[in-house]
């Protein structure tokens, strides 16, 4: 805050300072919005008690001895040199999703002061604060002393907010310096928030951070560029901005777009800058302390609509002034767009073919589908999809059910460069590429009011038993108009549970007797390595080891159904044929296969097996024409 009494610039506000030039913090082209919250962390005031009429006279920025506000009841304490604490409420709609949150914050402090980028947060739903180490966006030189220069910083906490969501964002613990003289002293945050909401209109949304002075005969221009302004119809747009310094008793300084002042019932076209912090025309009071008056600290979004001309792909924006000194920071803005939208409609799903639960051996069917509800045609669509962890693709399965007028329908190959659609084996997934003109490598084009939908099957493997199957498709595109300069990508993501309830095991035993019973002292001791295969449909589904010595087996996290064991002298799972090792006779099961229906645990499904040398031979009549060897009709006796 300066005194109004100083009508000449003070020395080096003659020239444009930026700085730090003005960057695209975060970009994004979705149906949502752009909002903020803030508050002041300084008050006028003396000792620790602030002067509420001084804070809610709206012109009150001159001459003022400015002090830390506390206003957590939880009564914070900071280390030296910090201080102050105030909240605000950040109200998102339901079901939004939060893209980007930017919290910024600056103050006066030493010229090389260490920590001017740490402060200290306490979101909604914790009981403490955390502290948030940032970056300095930069700090001014030519203002104040070496003590007690103004400085921005920043921090991403986009994690934060978008665990925490909607609620109350207390903030405290700057570093900053107090008391009065004759540029003022100050101290605020603003947290900045993107967010997407399927209810609202296709967007650019788009936030610009830095650093400057802005004073009488030395603008900052900023030019948003990159978006295409619908064609037909007022265009809806909205310009938020953060900054310091600016006076509610000082006027001249305005927030220009495309040549005209922006201004709204909280922001007047010759004092923009006017320590406040409102959304829309509405002084924003979600907040404690709600004082009227920032102390220097503006956080504003104006309506901007009917601004920007149809077809327009860029404006400008300016920060101007003919008398009062300010600081931007941040600039916000967001225009509706002409642009396709195949996310909005994205989906997908799964159907078990088999029915019931899922189980090992069951083939599950994949279903995508999109439909551009933009205003612009989609080019370039391709549709990605990694093939499930623990399942297999099924050849033949891709399926293109619906696609745009005129483009390829039906069942494409699974090799690739010969049609829209592959199974990539390497990569294990299956690209389909979409639209009018869509060939072996590019993706065609989706015009507004038409879309697509594809499927594709997988077999589950015997892996699975236990686990959860995640899988996420993408789709990406270009804007039709704009080329290459919009594109976006999508995801979604289905979980299917598989069913894991039972196990089978047994033992293999030496039969000594050999009876085809186990007997006290039979084991497998004295055994050869041998394996038990579990069987499900003609497919070996798993090998077990038998244990040596107690010659234990098991097959656990198993579902009901029909299974085969066998015994194996190797584990090989293409080889279905029971073979005892060799000096070794199969005894019980003398097939060495057992056949179960598992509908519980199931033990006991043993394997005799015994060790020796086999006589065979046969006892016959012998009617003496044979001369002592057997006769075929007569054998029988």
């Amino acid at each position: 805050m300066r005194r109004a009494i100083l009508l000449l610039p003070l020395l080096g506000l003659s020239l444009a300072q930026v700085i730090t030039p003005f960057s695209i913090r975060y970009q994004t082209n979705d149906r949502g919005a752009i909002t903020l919250i803030g508050n002041t962390l300084m008050c006028a005031g003396m000792g620790s008690t602030c002067n509420t009429n001084t804070m809610n006279n709206p012109n009150a920025n001159n001459n003022q001895s400015m002090i830390f506000v506390n206003a957590d009841p939880s009564n914070p304490t900071w280390p030296s040199g910090r201080g102050g604490s105030s909240m605000a409420i950040l109200n998102l709609p339901a079901g939004s999703e939060v893209l980007f949150a930017g919290l910024y914050w600056g103050a006066r402090a030493g010229e090389n002061a260490a920590g001017r980028n740490q402060i200290f947060v306490k979101p909604p739903g914790s009981g403490s604060y955390q502290s948030i180490s940032g970056t300095l966006l930069g700090t001014i030189t030519t203002q104040g002393t070496n003590t007690s220069r103004p400085y921005t910083a920043f921090a991403d906490l986009t994690s934060l907010v978008q665990a925490a969501g909607n609620g109350t964002y207390w903030v405290g613990g700057i570093l900053a310096a107090t008391g009065n003289d004759g540029l003022g002293f100050y101290a605020g945050w603003s947290l900045v928030v993107v967010y997407r909401d399927t209810a609202q209109s296709l967007r650019n949304l788009v936030v610009y951070d830095g650093l400057a002075v802005v004073s009488s005969g030395n603008p900052v221009t900023i030019t948003p560029s990159g978006f295409l302004a619908p064609y037909f119809g007022s265009v809806n747009a909205r310009v938020g901005v953060v900054a310091f310094e600016g006076d509610g008793g000082i006027n001249g300084d305005q927030l220009l777009l495309n040549g005209s002042a922006l201004s709204d019932g909280q922001n007047p076209a010759n004092n923009f800058f006017n320590s406040s912090v409102s959304l829309l025309g509405t002084r924003f009071s979600s907040k404690t302390p709600d004082y009227i008056n920032q102390m220097a600290v503006d956080a504003d979004i104006v309506d901007a609509t009917g601004r920007i001309p149809n077809g327009a792909t860029s404006a400008t924006l300016e920060f101007t002034s003919t008398r009062d000194t300010y600081f931007p920071v941040v600039l916000t803005f967001q225009v509706d767009i002409f642009v396709p939208d195949l996310t909005t409609t994205f989906t997908k799903t799964v159907q078990d073919l088999n029915g019931g639960e899922v189980s090992p051996g069951d083939i599950l069917e994949y279903t995508i589908s999109f439909t551009n509800t933009g205003g612009d045609g989609a080019t370039s669509v391709v549709l990605i999809d990694p093939i499930p962890p623990h399942t297999e693709y099924v050849s033949g399965s891709l399926l293109v059910d619906q696609n745009a007028l005129g483009a390829f329908t039906g069942n494409p190959s699974d090799a690739a460069g010969d049609d829209i659609a592959e199974f990539d084996n390497t990569n294990k997934r299956v690209i389909f590429r979409l639209g009018i003109g869509a060939n072996a490598s590019q993706g065609g084009l989706i015009p507004p009011g038409q879309g697509a939908k594809v499927r594709f099957r997988v077999k589950v493997l015997p892996s699975a038993a236990g686990q959860t199957l995640g899988n996420t498709a993408q789709v990406s595109y270009n804007s039709q108009t704009l080329g290459t300069g919009f594109s976006r990508t999508a995801s979604a993501t289905v979980e299917v549970t598989i069913a894991a309830k039972y196990s089978l095991s047994g033992r293999v035993y030496h039969d000594q007797q050999p009876n085809g019973a186990k007997e006290g002292g039979e084991d497998w001791a004295e055994g050869a390595t041998v394996y038990v295969k579990l069987i499900q449909g003609g497919t070996v589904l798993q090998v077990a080891t038998v244990n040596p010595g107690p010659g234990t087996f098991s097959f656990p996290n198993l579902s009901s159904g029909t299974y085969a064991l066998i015994l194996d002298d190797n584990p090989n799972p293409n080889d279905l044929t029971p073979t005892a090792p060799t000096g070794w006779h199969l005894i019980q099961p003398a097939s060495g296969t057992h056949t179960v229906n598992l509908t519980g645990d199931l033990v006991g499904q043993d394997f005799g097996l015994f060790r020796g040398t086999r006589l065979i031979g046969q006892v016959f009549y012998d009617d003496g024409e044979g001369g002592g060897t057997a006769n075929d009709a007569l054998r029988n006796g």
